[in-house]
């Protein structure tokens, strides 16, 4: 299951670190940028939609194996459709990394549900730190690496290079096992329903939400403010700012994911 959440930080180290970079370097606005930074975040946003999806729609071959496989290959094919595109049609760019973040999004709904149904309680901190963990290592790769990728070989074989990774680490599910259907509670409308309005009754819940809110809010408005002035008007390249920030920077919080996993688990 890290191998998927590898899967879901190269594209998001991509998008958010190397494509922002290069975009700064051909000339972008922060507009143009915190646009497409937008349109990677948003559909991570309806996750809420994806769980009683995933939940409740049965498909042949598993309870969640089916939906990681469906959203592995929307994943792949919507990085097959990027590499296709180019600098110069930010637009275009933007459809595809929505799109392939409505894949990913789904992809990381299923991740979490299998992990739920596999994974004792005493388990679950120590894995959710190393998955995460994962994804910033792919973040490191989707970044730092990809960018110089990009510098020495060139757009076309730096995407498609990311399309193929993506697409092997898509047979991983065809290779996890679930636990048998009549092992899992099937939770109702009505379960869910009454779960999900217990939860927003809890003041944690909100303490949580506005903490996250908290952390977010200033890498969202600072991310496309830094390309912009570090590249235009610092004169640094956007390989040199993409390692940087895909390198040090990423590995610092890969570190934090694991050792918190396993803080939680104590």
């Amino acid at each position: 299951m890290a191998a998927l959440y590898l899967a879901q930080g190269i594209p998001w180290g991509f998008a958010t670190i190397t494509l922002a970079a290069l975009l700064a370097e051909q000339g972008a606005d922060t507009s143009t940028i915190g646009k497409i930074l937008a349109a990677v975040v948003l559909p991570w946003s309806f996750k809420f939609v994806g769980g009683p999806l995933v939940d409740g729609i049965r498909l042949p071959g598993g309870r969640r194996r089916p939906w990681i496989l469906i959203a592995q290959i929307g994943m792949m094919a919507t990085l097959l459709g990027l590499s296709q595109e180019g600098l110069a049609s930010p637009d275009q760019l933007t459809a595809w990394l929505l799109a392939h973040n409505v894949f990913a999004a789904l992809q990381d709904v299923g991740t979490d549900a299998l992990a739920v149904d596999v994974m004792p309680d005493r388990e679950r901190g120590r894995a959710n730190g190393i998955m995460y963990g994962a994804k910033y290592g792919g973040t490191a790769l989707g970044g730092a690496g990809l960018a110089l990728l990009i510098q020495h070989f060139g757009w076309s074989v730096g995407t498609l290079v990311q399309a193929g990774v993506v697409g092997a680490i898509g047979a991983v599910p065809l290779f996890l096992r679930e636990p048998n259907h009549d092992q899992l509670t099937q939770s109702s409308t009505k379960e869910w329903t009454n779960a999900l309005g217990e939860l927003l009754r809890q003041r944690p819940f909100w303490w949580t939400w506005a903490l996250c809110l908290m952390i977010g809010m200033p890498s969202a408005l600072l991310t496309p403010i830094a390309n912009t002035l570090f590249i235009e008007q610092y004169g640094w390249t956007a390989t040199s700012w993409a390692v940087l920030n895909g390198g040090p920077g990423v590995t610092a919080g890969l570190a934090g994911a694991v050792g918190g996993g396993f803080l939680v688990s104590r």
